[in-house]
C-alpha cells in the first residue's frame, strides 16, 4: 500500500490511498477530492483502488462514511431540488444547467463510492448505506431524459445491493425493475448486452411481486411490453430471462405466451428457434399445476394454431416451433407429452371437411411421426404404428390438392426416416404411386412440384437409390411441365441425382430433351440446366482444347441450347474460365482464317464429310462450315457479354488482354467471314473493344449506316448503332440523323447552313430511317445512357425536332419534304422521349429540359386543343383522321412521357398540378375521350407518387412522435398544408370526371370505337384503384371517396340502362339482365376482385335501401341484377338477405295489369330473386 500511495498523485494535499483522506473528504463534503478519487479508481493507468481502501476501513469508519455521503447527497438535492432540473432543461438557462450538472456530478460520485463499498464489504456492514440507496433509487423514475449516465450509475449501485443480498434490498426492488424495463424499451433501440445482463442478475426481484394483485398491474404491463418489443431473444441473457419468466408462475406464463403470439409474425427464423427452445426449457423445469398450464395453455395452443391457421408466414413459424419439439423426441418425457397433447386435436383435424386444415394436420403429423405412448405394451404400439402408417399413406388419395401435396411431403419424410422398417413391397407401392401418378397430377402444379422436391430429399437416403433409379425415368416429362416451378423442381431433382453418382441423370431424361428445354426455357430453369450440364460441356478438369471441342459439339447438337448454356456459364464457372475459353475459340477461328486464306491463294476449295475431335482437325473442317463459324462467333459475343460487367470493374487486366489478342485477328475475320450472321456477330465483338483497336472497320460504320434502306431490318443496323454508342462516338450518329432530318426541312436548311461545318456526301435523305436509328438507341438501356450523357451534342437534333413540330401549326407555312402525319408524329414522340430522358439524367444540374416540356404543353394548348374541340359529323368521330389524329397522337405521347417522369419521382407538385389541368382540358374536348386510358394511367401514377411523398413526410409513429405532436399542437393549425395533399384532394374529382366521360362513349357518336377504348380503359382503372387500395392505411378518406365513386357509377349505370329498357319496353329484357352494361362491366371486376371493396359496395347497396331510393321498378331491378352478379362471382358470404327481403316485399306490393310491360318486369325480377336465394 505504501508503494501504491507513493506512485499516486496528491489530491487536495492529502494522500488518495489513505483511509483518513477518504473519510475527511466525505466529512468535509469536499466533492472535488471525492471526484478525483473516483476518477483515479476508474483509471487503468492509476494504481489507486477504492476497493482496497474500503477493505481497510473499520465498521465505525464505514458507518461514518455512509452517513457523510448521505448528507452530501441530501445537501445537493436541498440546494437544487429535482423539480428544478426539468425546468432548467426545458428553459435552457445556462446558469441553472450548470447547477444541474454540479448536482448530478455529486450524486454520481456518491453512488459510485457506495457501489464500490457494496461490492467490497460484507452485506451486514453495508446495511448502513441502504437509506442513501433508497433515496437515490427513488430518483430513478423522476430523472429527466438526458440523465442516462446518472441513471446507469444508480442502477449499478442498486444491482450490487440486490445481488449481494444487503438487508433492506426489498425496498428498492419495484422501482429498480420498472426503471430497468423502461430503459431497455426506451427510444425504440436494441437493448445493450450490459442491460440484458443486469436484467438477468435482477431476475429474482420478480419473486417479490404477486401478479394476481391489482397494485402490480403496472409491472405486469411492463413485462408484456418488454416481450412484445422483441428484445427478449437477441442475447443469451435475454433468452435465459425469457425461460425464467415462463417458469415464474402460471399467471406470467400466460402473459408471456400472449406476448409471444403477438410478436411471432415479426420473428426471424433464429428468433423462432430461440423461442421454441425457451418453451422447451421451461417445460422441462416445470412441475405440477405450472406444468399443466405450459402444456395446455401454451403448447397445445401452438398445436391448434399450427393446424387451424391458414397457410402463410405465421403458420410456417408456428410449425417451426412445433418442429423443435418434435426434434427433441429422444429426450425423456417428450414422446409421452406429444402423444397426450396431440391426441384430442390431431386425429379429428385429419378428418375435417376443410382441405387446408387436413393439409396442415398432415404436415404436422408427418413431422411428429410416430406418435406413440411409451407406457403402452409392444403389441399396442405395433398396432398404433400400423394405423398411423395407413392414415398417412391414405392421404395420397385425398381429394384436396393441398392435402395431397402435404401427404407427398410427409410420406417421403417418413419413408426417409424409417426406410429399413417398412416392407419392400409397401415401399415399392408407395413410391410407384408418387412417381407414376402424383407426378402427373393435372389438377395441381403444387402437387407435382412437391413430388420432385420430396424425391430430391429422399435421395439423401442411400437405400432409396436402387428403387428410384428404376422409377424416375417414368417421370421424365416433368421437364416439359407447363408450370415453371415444377420444371425447376424437376431439374433440381436431376442435379441431386447427379450428385449421388450411383445413377445417371441422362438415363432419367435424355440429353436431347434437356437441350431443347435449355434452349427455350426461362432463366430459373435454364440456369439450373447449365449447372446440371456444366461437367459435360465445360469440364473443369480438362484443358481449354477440350472445352472448345465440347462447345462445337454443343453447337452442332442444338444451337439455341448453346446460346443459353454460354449465357449462364459465367455464373457457374467464373470469369477466368470464360476468358480462357474465349482465347481458345479465337485460336480456333485463327486457324480457320489461315486455312481459308491458303485455299484462296492456291485456288483450292476443300470439303469435308465428317468432323473429328482434335482441335487442329476441327479448325480445318470448321473452315468449310460457315454456319458453324457464325455460331462460334455468336457464342463469343454471348460469352463476352456475360463477363462484360466483371472485366470492366474488377478484372481490367482480362479486358486489356482480350482486346489485345482479338484486335490482332479482327481484320482477318472481317475479310473472311462475310455472311450476314458472322458480320453481325463481329460487329458486336467490335462494340466491346476500343475504337482504335478495329480501325479499318470503325472508319466505315457511319458509311454503312448511310447505305441502309428505309425498310431495313433493325437486326442489320442495330449492332452498328451499339458500336458507335459503345465507342462513345454517338456524335457521328447524331450528325447523320440531324443532317437527314434537316434535308427535309426547307426553311431549316438555310438556318443551319451557316452554323455547322458539314461534309457533303452524295446521300439521299432518309428521315424515317433517322427516326428508326434514334428509337433503336433509346430502346437499348446501355446505348440510351451514352446518348443522354451528352446533352450538348443533342441540341441540334432537338432544334430540328422542334422545327418539325412547328410545321403542324395550322397557319404555318413551313414545309417538310417526304414527311406525312405518322412520320411527324414519330418525330414529336422522339422529341418527348429525348427531353424526358435528359431531364431524368440531368435534373440535379438544371431543369431546362423540363422547361422545354412545359413549352411543349403550352404549344399543345395553343395549337392542338382547338383541333380536338372541333365538332364533326357523328359518323367520323369514332375514327378520327388527318389533323385530329395527329393531335391525339401528340397529346397521348405527352401524357405517356409525363407518366414515366411521375413514376420516377422527378416532378414536383406544381408541375403535376399543371398536368392535371391540361388533362382535364383535353378530356372536355370532343375528341378527348380517346385519351381516357392514358390519362387514367397517369392519374394512377400521380396518386402513387403523392401518397408516397405524404407518407414519407409524415412523422414516425411512436412515443417520440406523440410527444412531438403534443408539444407542437399549438402550431399545427398554422402549419402550411402539403402540396402533395392538395393534389390528392383533386384526384377523386378527376376520377369522377373520367367516369362521366367514359359514359359518353356509348352515345350515338362514339359507338364504333367505344368497345376498343373501354378495353384499354379497364386495366388503367384497375391500376388506379389498386394504387388507392395500397395506400388505404394512410389515405383513408381518399380510398373511401374513390370506392364510393366506383360503387355509385356501377349502380347508376345499371339503373339507367334498365330504365331505358323499361321506357322503350325492350322485348329482350331477360337477355339484358344476363349481362352488365358497359361501364358496370368495366368496374365490376375491380369490385369483386377485392374483399374489402366488395364489402364497401354492399354497404352502399344497403344504404340505398335505407335512403328509400328503391321506389320504381327500374331501381328494384337494378339492385337485383347487381346482387345476381355478386352471387355469380361466388361472393355468397356477403350479407344481402335484408336487401333481398326488402325488394321481395316491394315487388309483392306492386299492382299492375297482367298484360302490361310492368308485369314482364316483375316476373323478370322474381326470376332473378329466385336465383340469388340461399344455396
Amino acid at each position: 500500500m505504501q508503494r501504491e500511495s507513493e506512485s499516486s498523485p496528491s489530491i487536495g494535499g492529502d494522500d488518495p490511498s489513505s483511509r483518513d483522506a477518504l473519510l475527511q473528504a466525505a466529512h468535509n463534503k469536499n466533492h472535488e477530492t471525492l471526484q478525483k478519487m473516483v476518477l483515479c479508481h476508474k483509471s487503468r493507468e492509476d494504481v489507486y483502488n477504492l476497493k482496497e481502501v474500503m477493505e481497510e476501513l473499520p465498521n465505525k469508519a464505514l458507518d461514518s462514511l455512509f452517513l457523510d455521503l448521505q448528507q452530501l447527497a441530501v445537501d445537493s438535492l436541498f440546494v437544487f431540488p429535482l423539480e428544478c432540473w426539468r425546468s432548467a432543461t426545458e428553459n435552457g438557462n445556462e446558469a441553472e444547467l450548470n447547477k444541474v450538472n454540479e448536482c448530478i456530478s455529486k450524486l454520481k460520485t456518491v453512488a459510485t463510492i457506495l457501489s464500490v463499498a457494496a461490492a467490497t464489504v460484507s452485506p451486514k456492514e453495508a446495511s448502513g448505506m441502504m437509506e442513501t440507496v433508497r433515496m437515490l433509487q427513488a430518483l430513478l423514475p423522476l430523472l429527466p431524459k438526458g440523465c442516462k449516465e446518472m441513471q446507469n450509475v444508480v442502477m449499478c449501485l442498486c444491482e450490487v445491493c440486490w445481488v449481494r443480498n444487503i438487508e433492506g434490498r426489498q425496498y428498492i426492488a419495484k422501482n429498480l425493475m420498472e426503471t430497468l424495463l423502461q430503459s431497455i424499451m426506451s427510444d425504440g433501440r436494441k437493448a445493450t448486452v450490459a442491460e440484458m445482463k443486469r436484467l438477468w442478475n435482477l431476475r429474482e426481484i420478480l419473486h417479490e411481486f404477486d401478479f394476481s394483485l391489482d397494485k402490480n398491474a403496472e409491472m405486469k404491463e411492463l413485462l408484456m411490453q418488454y416481450f412484445v418489443s422483441g428484445q427478449a431473444l437477441h442475447s443469451t441473457e435475454g433468452r435465459r430471462f425469457f425461460v425464467f419468466i415462463l417458469g415464474l408462475n402460471a399467471e406470467m406464463t400466460k402473459i408471456v405466451h400472449l406476448a409471444v403470439k403477438k410478436q411471432l409474425p415479426g420473428f426471424s427464423k433464429n428468433n423462432v428457434e430461440h423461442c421454441a427452445d425457451g418453451y422447451f426449457r421451461a417445460w422441462q423445469k416445470a412441475s405440477g399445476d405450472h406444468l399443466r398450464v405450459i402444456e395446455d395453455h401454451c403448447l397445445q395452443n401452438l398445436m391448434e394454431h399450427g393446424i387451424f391457421l391458414p397457410r402463410g408466414k405465421l403458420n410456417t413459424k408456428v410449425r417451426q416451433m412445433l418442429t423443435y419439439f418434435h426434434s427433441q423426441k429422444l429426450r425423456c418425457g417428450v414422446d409421452e407429452m406429444l402423444f397426450k397433447l396431440y391426441q384430442p386435436i390431431l386425429w379429428r383435424a385429419l378428418k375435417v371437411p376443410n382441405g387446408e386444415i387436413r393439409a396442415n394436420a398432415a404436415l404436422i403429423f408427418s413431422d411428429a411421426f410416430p406418435l406413440l405412448c411409451p407406457s403402452a405394451d409392444k403389441q399396442q404400439q405395433d398396432l398404433e404404428l400400423q394405423h398411423q402408417f395407413d392414415e398417412l399413406f391414405s392421404f395420397l388419395e385425398d381429394p384436396c390438392p393441398m392435402a395431397r401435396s402435404a401427404a407427398v411431403l410427409g410420406t417421403c419424410r417418413v419413408v426417409f426416416k424409417y426406410w429399413a422398417l417398412i416392407p419392400a413391397n409397401v415401399l415399392g407401392e408407395i413410391l410407384t404411386k408418387i412417381v407414376t401418378m402424383l407426378s402427373f397430377d393435372c389438377s395441381s402444379a403444387e402437387v407435382r412440384c412437391t413430388v420432385y422436391k420430396s424425391l430430391s430429399f429422399l435421395l439423401e437416403n442411400k437405400l432409396s437409390h436402387p428403387v428410384l433409379e428404376r422409377l424416375l425415368p417414368e417421370a421424365k416429362l416433368g421437364l416439359h411441365d407447363q408450370s415453371e416451378m415444377v420444371r425447376v423442381a424437376f431439374v433440381e431433382l436431376l442435379i441431386q441425382v447427379k450428385a449421388t453418382k450411383s445413377a445417371k441423370y441422362w438415363k432419367i431424361c435424355p440429353m436431347d430433351h434437356l437441350l431443347v428445354r435449355l434452349g427455350s426455357d426461362t432463366s430459373p430453369v435454364a440456369l439450373r440446366l447449365v449447372r446440371l450440364l456444366i461437367d459435360s460441356f465445360f469440364p473443369s478438369g480438362q484443358s481449354e482444347d477440350i472445352w472448345c471441342e465440347r462447345s462445337l459439339t454443343l453447337i452442332n447438337m442444338n444451337i439455341q441450347a448453346a446460346y443459353s448454356f454460354y449465357k449462364y456459364t459465367q455464373s457457374v464457372v467464373g470469369t477466368s474460365a470464360v476468358v480462357k475459353l474465349l482465347l481458345q475459340q479465337r485460336l480456333c477461328l485463327d486457324a480457320c482464317v489461315l486455312k481459308l486464306e491458303e485455299e484462296e491463294e492456291n485456288g483450292v476449295i476443300n470439303s469435308s464429310e465428317g468432323k473429328e475431335n482434335t482441335s487442329d482437325e476441327d479448325a480445318v473442317e470448321l473452315s468449310s462450315d460457315s454456319e458453324t463459324m457464325a455460331a462460334v462467333l455468336e457464342v463469343i459475343v454471348i460469352l463476352w457479354k456475360s463477363i462484360w460487367p466483371a472485366i470492366q470493374k474488377k478484372r481490367k487486366g482480362y479486358y486489356e488482354y482480350l482486346v489485345k489478342t482479338f484486335a490482332s485477328s479482327m481484320q482477318g475475320y472481317f475479310r473472311i467471314f462475310k455472311d450476314k450472321r458472322s458480320f453481325t456477330a463481329l460487329v458486336m465483338i467490335a462494340s466491346f473493344m476500343p475504337y482504335s483497336s478495329v480501325p479499318t472497320f470503325s472508319c466505315g460504320v457511319v458509311s454503312r449506316l448511310r447505305g441502309f434502306s428505309v425498310n431495313e431490318n433493325p437486326t442489320c443496323y442495330g449492332p452498328l448503332l451499339e458500336c458507335l454508342c459503345g465507342w462513345n462516338h454517338v456524335g457521328h450518329l447524331l450528325d447523320l440523323v440531324t443532317d437527314w432530318l434537316n434535308a427535309c426541312c426547307t426553311e431549316q436548311k438555310s438556318e443551319m447552313r451557316g452554323r455547322r461545318v458539314r461534309i457533303n456526301a452524295p446521300s439521299q435523305a432518309k428521315p424515317v430511317l433517322a427516326l428508326c436509328y434514334m428509337e433503336y438507341v433509346l430502346n437499348s438501356s446501355s446505348s440510351a445512357q451514352v446518348l443522354l450523357s451528352s446533352p450538348m451534342k443533342l441540341e441540334p437534333l432537338l432544334q430540328t425536332l422542334e422545327f418539325i413540330r412547328s410545321t403542324l401549326e395550322p397557319l404555318s407555312s413551313r414545309k417538310l419534304e417526304g414527311f406525312n402525319d405518322s412520320i411527324t408524329l414519330r418525330a414529336v414522340a422522339l422529341h418527348c422521349r429525348l427531353l424526358a430522358g435528359l431531364h431524368a439524367q440531368h435534373h440535379k444540374e438544371d431543369n431546362r429540359h423540363l422547361e422545354s416540356l412545359e413549352v411543349l404543353r403550352q404549344w399543345l394548348e395553343k395549337h392542338m386543343v382547338h383541333v380536338l374541340q372541333e365538332d364533326c359529323e357523328a359518323n367520323s368521330l369514332s375514327n378520327p383522321g388527318g389533323l385530329q389524329n395527329t393531335a391525339l397522337g401528340m397529346v397521348k405521347e405527352y401524357f405517356v412521357t409525363f407518366t414515366n417522369l411521375v413514376f420516377l419521382g422527378l416532378l414536383d407538385c406544381e408541375v403535376i398540378g399543371k398536368i392535371l389541368e391540361f388533362a382535364m382540358l383535353i378530356v372536355r374536348s370532343v375528341w378527348g375521350v380517346h385519351c381516357l386510358p392514358v390519362i387514367a394511367s397517369l392519374l394512377a401514377h400521380i396518386t402513387e407518387h403523392c401518397a408516397c411523398e405524404v407518407a414519407a413526410a409524415s412523422p414516425p409513429l411512436g412515443d417520440d412522435a406523440t410527444s412531438a405532436s403534443d408539444g407542437n399542437s399549438k402550431n399545427s393549425e398554422s402549419r402550411p398544408r402539403s402540396s402533395n395533399t392538395d393534389v390528392l384532394q383533386l384526384v377523386p374529382r378527376v376520377f369522377q370526371k373520367l367516369l362521366q366521360l367514359a359514359a359518353r362513349l356509348f352515345t350515338g357518336k362514339f359507338k364504333d370505337s367505344a368497345t376498343e377504348i373501354m378495353s384499354k380503359l379497364q386495366p388503367a382503372f384497375s391500376e388506379f384503384v389498386n394504387c388507392v387500395l395500397h395506400w388505404r392505411a394512410c389515405q383513408q378518406d381518399l380510398c373511401t371517396d374513390i370506392i364510393s365513386t366506383v360503387s355509385s357509377a356501377v349502380i347508376a349505370d345499371v339503373t339507367c340502362s334498365l330504365k331505358k329498357c323499361i321506357t322503350t319496353q325492350s322485348p329482350d329484357l331477360e337477355e339484358k339482365l344476363q349481362k352488365l352494361p358497359p361501364i358496370c362491366a368495366c368496374l365490376f371486376p375491380i369490385i369483386v376482385k377485392n374483399e374489402w371493396i366488395a364489402r364497401v359496395f354492399v354497404r352502399q347497396l344497403q344504404e340505398c335501401e335505407k335512403s328509400e331510393t328503391l321506389q320504381d321498378l327500374a331501381s328494384l331491378l337494378a339492385m337485383l341484377q347487381i346482387m345476381y352478379f355478386l352471387f355469380k362471382a361466388k361472393l355468397h358470404h356477403l350479407d344481402l338477405s335484408s336487401l333481398a327481403e326488402t325488394i321481395k316485399n316491394l315487388l309483392e306490393k306492386c299492382e299492375c295489369p297482367a298484360d302490361s310491360y310492368e308485369r314482364v318486369v316483375i316476373v323478370a325480377a322474381s326470376n332473378l330473386l329466385s336465383k340469388i336465394g340461399p344455396e
